[in-house]
């Protein structure tokens, strides 16, 4: 499988910013851990679906 990079950088990109809002808005202050936890998938999906589900 061919890999797009700028699709990579750009989910990775939008995968925190997602992330970072959803934790944000949706958690509370005390569920840090939880906060990354959300980050985090948010990065992978966004990286996964920008490295090999965007158009080459």
């Amino acid at each position: 499988m061919k890999i797009n990079y700028f699709g990579l950088a750009l989910g990775i990109f939008a995968g925190a910013l997602v992330g970072d809002l959803m934790a944000s808005f949706i958690l509370p202050q005390k569920y840090e851990w939880a906060s990354t936890v959300v980050i985090g998938v948010s990065i992978w999906a966004g990286a996964y679906i920008g490295a090999y589900k965007l158009p080459k």
